[in-house]
Formats: structure tokens, C-alpha cells, sequence
């Protein structure tokens, strides 16, 4: 959290991110806290925010940071299986070959004995990437309701389910998976999520637009893509609130004919429910078997999935891809800002890792 904080505060302009930073700094009593805070001003223009990272590296000597690296010389974990967990090893098409093994007898070491979850999560990737049936080996021996968050939940199915990542492909052609890949990966695809996202049939957004108007028809014009053709040639009309009390009016022209449908006032939060309503409405008055969904997230990360609407009932059935509400991701981010607040009113002011101490 402290990081996503520091990174949103150095998008502020001028001297209002450092102005906020050293407010934000006072009520945070942890000088660890404070300086992962400031880590997020690495990429500032000022000279300042050098001397800032430079601080604040210093402060984080004893644990890992990846915008330290630099500042450090290089120096991080020695061991291959820090390495693993840091997610600090080549794409596996470049994994040398005197590398091959030790590289993965880390990485399945790490899926047992690494304290965090998603580092476990991250670790099987990679054994799937350098040899699917070692990580179908792994992933048959875990209990179930271990790893049971959404995306760990879809991985583990694919794995336990399929001989090689070549299957899992298969499985979504039949379900309508289209051949052409059209985003480039630098690592392969290895779960059905993975998989849709590689060939034009997902797309991941963040649920918080930081602005108002949310813009939420330039959302419904990229959404539609994922179904192309069926909507070329809509075009998607945004009518903002005239105060904060009162909805936005979503508008889409098709044919000559107009459609429209009330989006909720969020704030700066799309309402992703009034934008797929409208766009899978739009589809099935051209007929066409193509439908959106979401995807359940852990964040404040939104998912959607496209494809015909029979077959992506069965990925689900199947544990392929879990189903989320379209309102999931905007409930995690406003429940992980709720949490910040409280967390920030309830640390005593302490020493303050100050950008003013830098200048």
C-alpha cells in the first residue's frame, strides 16, 4: 500500500506531490514506511528526487528493492532462489542451458517454502514455462483451498488438467479462442486469463480513472474491440453528471437507432456493470453468440473477458476462468483506500522521511 501511495503522489504536478509527500510522511511512524513511500519519486524530473531515491535506497539497504538496484551497484540477493522469488530470472527462452536445472529445482523449491502466496504463484509459473509436467506434478500435489485466490485458482486447473500448454490452447480454440496472436508476450502464455489477454479476447484496466469525467464511452469504445467485428461502427457517447448526486448518461449510436443506460456516480470509479450492460445489450440486438464478462480480482485490477458466451460458461465450470462480479475491483480499491485512511490516522507521528531534508 505504502508503495502504491508514493506512486500516486508523484503523478501529482509540481510542488503539490511534494508538498502531500511530506504531509503523508508526517503521519507515518515506520522509517521503513516512509521510505518505500518515497521510492515512488524515482522517476520525478527534479534533481531532488534523486537525492530522495539515494535516502531512501540507503534506509532499505537490508531488503531488496528493484528501483534500488542501480543506485546500489547491482547488489541484491546471491542466491538462485532469492532470485526465483524476486522474480529476477531471464524469460525461460533464455534460461542457459547449464542453468536449465538448478533454475528450476529453485523455483519448485520456492513453491513450497516461499512465506507469501503470490510468490508461490509466481514461482509454478516459471517451473511451467521450463517443463509443464513438472509443474502438473506440483500442482496435482497441492491440497485444494491452498492457493485459492482467482488467477492461482485458474493455474492450478490448467496444470492438473492438461499434459502440455499446447492442450490448454486447444481447449480454448474450441471455445472460440481465435488463432492470431495480437499482444506480444515476454513470456509464454500459461493460463486460460493468460492466454485470452495474448489473443485480442481480454483486456485488464484499472477500475480507478483519477479524473472526472471517467470517460466511461473511450472504456466502452476499447471493450468493444475485444469483440470485433460485432460493434464495429458504434459509437459511444459520455453525458457527465451535472453534480455529484445525480448518474452519467452512457449513450451508444448503432444503425441510426440510439441506446442508452444510466451509469452510477462512483466518484473516479468507473461503473464497469452500466458499461458491459449496455455493450453486451449492443450484441445481442446484432445477434451475435459473443458476450463480455469480468473475471474475479484480487485488486483494484478489472478483467474482461470476451468470447461466446456458452463456451465461457463452460471455462468457468471448469475452473479455467473464475467469474467475478463487474463490481469487484471497484469494491477492493475503495476497501484498500478505506484501510490506508484508517491506517494513517492511526500511526502516531513519528521521525519524518522528509523530501524538504533532501533540497
Amino acid at each position: 500500500a505504502a508503495r502504491r501511495v508514493g506512486f500516486a503522489l508523484a503523478n501529482l504536478r509540481g510542488d503539490a506531490a511534494w508538498q502531500t509527500l511530506a504531509l503523508v510522511q508526517r503521519r507515518l511512524a515506520q522509517a521503513e514506511r516512509r521510505a518505500i513511500v518515497a521510492i515512488g519519486f524515482a522517476d520525478r524530473p527534479e534533481p531532488r528526487a534523486r537525492r530522495l531515491l539515494a535516502s531512501a535506497c540507503a534506509a532499505l539497504r537490508r531488503r531488496w528493492e528493484p528501483v534500488c538496484d542501480d543506485d546500489r551497484g547491482g547488489i541484491g540477493p546471491a542466491t538462485l532462489a532469492e532470485q526465483v522469488r524476486r522474480w529476477d530470472l531471464p524469460t525461460p527462452e533464455l534460461v542457459d542451458t547449464w542453468q536449465f536445472d538448478a533454475v528450476l529445482a529453485a523455483a519448485a523449491a520456492c513453491v513450497d517454502e516461499a512465506d507469501d502466496e503470490g510468490i508461490q504463484v509466481r514461482c509454478l509459473e516459471r517451473v511451467a514455462q521450463l517443463d509443464w509436467s513438472r509443474a502438473t506434478a506440483i500442482a496435482r500435489r497441492i491440497r485444494r483451498g491452498r492457493l485459492d485466490y482467482p488467477y492461482a485458482r485458474e493455474l492450478l486447473a490448467g496444470l492438473r488438467r492438461f499434459a502440455d500448454a499446447g492442450a490448454l490452447v486447444e481447449r480454448l480454440r474450441e471455445a472460440g479462442l481465435p488463432s492470431e496472436v495480437v499482444a506480444a508476450r515476454q513470456e509464454p502464455a500459461i493460463s486460460a486469463r493468460d492466454l485470452l489477454l495474448a489473443h485480442g479476447r481480454g483486456l485488464v484496466f484499472d477500475s480507478e480513472t483519477d479524473q472526472f469525467p471517467n470517460e466511461h464511452d473511450g472504456l466502452a469504445a476499447r471493450l468493444s474491440e475485444l469483440v470485433r467485428p460485432a460493434l464495429d461502427g458504434v459509437v459511444f457517447e459520455e453525458r457527465p453528471p451535472l453534480d455529484e448526486q445525480r448518474p452519467y448518461r452512457l449513450r451508444a449510436y448503432l444503425d441510426g437507432r440510439l441506446l442508452e443506460v444510466d451509469a452510477q456516480n462512483l466518484g473516479d470509479w468507473y461503473d464497469l456493470e452500466a458499461v458491459l450492460g449496455l455493450l453486451n445489450s449492443l450484441l445481442r440486438r446484432q445477434h451475435s453468440p459473443l458476450r463480455l464478462i469480468t473475471l474475479a480480482s484480487g485488486d483494484q485490477s478489472a478483467f474482461v473477458a470476451a468470447g461466446d458466451a456458452e463456451a465461457l460458461a463452460a471455462l468457468a465450470s471448469e475452473d479455467l476462468l473464475v467469474v467475478g462480479a463487474a463490481a469487484g475491483a471497484v469494491e477492493n480499491g475503495q476497501a484498500a483506500e478505506r484501510q490506508l485512511l484508517e491506517r494513517l490516522e492511526r500511526d502516531a507521528p513519528g521521525g519524518v522521511f522528509d523530501a524538504q531534508d533532501t533540497e
